[in-house]
């Protein structure tokens, strides 16, 4: 806990310092997340109203030094309110890494770091709706991770791509695996209004998905991950719809010593489904219209886990009165499990998102 409190002493006073001592260009900036939440829980016998609370999701405090056009350092710092606290708050590092712009060849970055996680719709999710990506909110991928990452633009604007070699624990976990996890990304732009592409990533091994133990009967592990999401959007005016294929394949091992053998047991599990989301653009009243539906499945040796697959339908609203940097958003999801005994849920969200930001330079 004294290191929370530490990095955010660190934080505040790099905040306060004049930017005179520094030899470059310093970019402060703050984005935080104002959430009231009403959800209710419905099974089979009743619905019950489980959340009625305003909250601070994400507090982002981004500290941004420019040394010169091609090097940057980032770190952001995430303050936030939550139960699972005595002390109803948080703080994590969300980002803390190195950029080398232009590096071997031109529009090519080496990012060294914490960073994010490229792989499907995750590293560049703009929150669009209250709910998370696909990926990041059925856990099949952390948003951010250790690592070292190329990123760069093809010739001509054609599109973009990203190779990367993390952790595959995440940003909040502690390491430790012994296999890094492959991730790369690649986006085209055939012409103007079209984006495809997809993510593929690979780890042979990786200890955090169960909870683990080197002794046994709890030494559970994943082996031979493999991701692949096919990724599409396409605009049209004031129009715009976006999907996404995700699917993610692990073995899990798991060593039992019940009755005094040891017994070697592997289950092959599958995880991913689609989403799809179209978002209407109405510029005279500063307003989008958009849906979403999200189909997830879990499958364990080619059988579908009732309890763990569900489909999500969100509808929203988001209002911007200055911009991009102040939005409030109003969002209705509805989330149903196969399982017809596991409760589903209803929510409304109210956000309202801000941003401000200022450079120091000499």
């Amino acid at each position: 806990m004294l290191n929370k409190y530490f990095a955010l002493f660190f934080a505040f006073i790099l905040l306060f310092l004049p930017s005179r001592i520094f030899a470059g260009e310093t970019e402060i900036q703050m984005t935080q997340w104002i959430r009231y939440t009403h959800a209710y829980q419905k099974d089979t016998a009743k619905t019950t109203l489980t959340k009625s609370e305003f909250s601070l999701e994400r507090g982002y405090l981004r500290l941004n030094y420019k040394y010169n056009d091609n090097w940057r350092i980032y770190f952001t710092s995430d303050i936030y309110t939550s139960t699972k606290f005595p002390e109803v708050a948080g703080l994590k590092i969300k980002d803390a890494y190195l950029r080398i712009a232009n590096f071997l060849l031109p529009n090519l970055d080496l990012n060294i770091g914490l960073q994010k996680t490229y792989f499907s719709r995750i590293h560049d999710w703009e929150y669009l709706t209250v709910e998370k990506a696909y990926t990041d909110k059925n856990k099949i991928v952390a948003s951010a991770d250790y690592g070292v990452s190329l990123t760069g633009i093809l010739p001509k604007t054609f599109g973009q791509y990203q190779f990367g070699l993390y952790n595959g624990e995440g940003y909040n976990k502690v390491p430790v695996n012994t296999t890094p996890s492959v991730l790369g990304d690649l986006r085209l732009v055939p012409f103007s209004g079209l984006v495809i592409g997809g993510s593929i990533l690979y780890e042979k091994e990786n200890r955090t998905r169960f909870k683990y133990s080197p002794k046994p009967p709890a030494d559970t592990l994943s082996e031979n991950s493999f991701g692949l999401a096919p990724f599409a959007r396409l605009t049209f005016g004031d129009i715009r719809l976006e999907g996404e294929y995700i699917l993610y394949r692990f073995d899990r091992l798991h060593h039992d010593t019940t009755g005094g053998t040891l017994v070697e047991k592997k289950k092959q599990y599958e995880l991913g489904g689609f989403y799809l989301m179209p978002v209407l653009s109405i510029r005279p009243l500063k307003l989008e219209l958009l849906g979403r539906f999200d189909l997830f499945q879990q499958k364990e040796d080619g059988k579908k886990n009732e309890k763990k697959s569900s489909w999500l339908a969100i509808a929203g609203v988001n209002y911007y009165p200055l911009g991009k940097d102040v939005v409030f958003q109003f969002n209705w999801q509805r989330e149903r499990y196969v399982d017809k005994k596991v409760p589903g849920t209803d929510i409304f969200y109210f956000q309202v998102k801000g941003t401000w930001k200022k450079l120091f330079s000499e």
